[in-house]
């Protein structure tokens, strides 16, 4: 989270890339990202009621975090 300070009533969203069982002192660690390319198809698959019900379906998804997100799509009907 370079140069953003959480505010009280801000979200953030991540990605859970990883859950490891058995990390520092038997203490389980979720890693958590949001420059993953998955991060945006999972957040459209949220926020996109056509994409949730299947009609648009996200194909590929080509990101530059913080700068670019260029998502190809098809439609089903």
């Amino acid at each position: 989270m370079l140069n953003e300070e959480p505010r009280l009533g801000h979200y953030f969203y991540f990605l859970i890339k990883e859950v490891r069982e058995k990390a520092e002192k038997d203490v389980p660690q979720i890693v958590l990202t949001r420059h993953d390319d998955l991060f945006i198809q999972r957040l459209l698959e949220q926020e996109i009621p056509e994409i949730k019900k299947g009609t648009i379906i996200i194909r590929h998804v080509l990101r530059l975090p913080g700068v670019l997100s260029k998502v190809v799509v098809e439609s089903k009907e």
